[in-house]
């Protein structure tokens, strides 16, 4: 069964020990907050039940979401390649009159994502990735 978790949780700590958990469990990164995992109903149910134990007392929302057979079959895919999103952001620093806007150099910080191969899985069974 397909399912996705997602939560906003407050606490750094907490926040990174759910994400482990998920990541444990068989579910993939597809998003900051956001993991993706085709797994069985009692794994979603102890992974739920992991993630509540360890927020008890603590600010945050979790929401699991089962997807069904028919609505898995319904799902689209936008997935855009990093040279499409570096000419949109080229586009988007430049003004009206042709001049470009000074970018701000940030601190990128490092993520644990999935790598390209469990992507290309993921999409071929429909997953949203943007």
């Amino acid at each position: 069964m397909e399912s996705i978790i997602c939560y906003d949780i407050v606490e750094d700590k907490k926040r990174a020990e759910v994400a482990k958990i998920c990541q444990n469990k068989g579910f993939s990164r597809i998003q900051y907050s956001v993991y993706f995992g085709d797994i069985t109903r009692n794994v979603l149910e102890s992974t739920m039940l992991e993630i509540g134990d360890i927020l008890k007392g603590y600010e945050g929302n979790v929401v699991a979401i089962e997807i069904c057979e028919k609505c898995a079959k319904k799902k689209k895919i936008i997935q855009m390649k990093k040279e499409e999103k570096k000419q949109k952001d080229e586009d988007k620093g430049k003004k009206k009159n042709g001049k470009e806007l000074k970018k701000k150099k940030k601190k990128k910080k490092k993520r644990n994502v999935i790598d390209k191969e469990r992507m290309d899985e993921i999409a071929k069974k429909g997953v949203i990735m943007l």
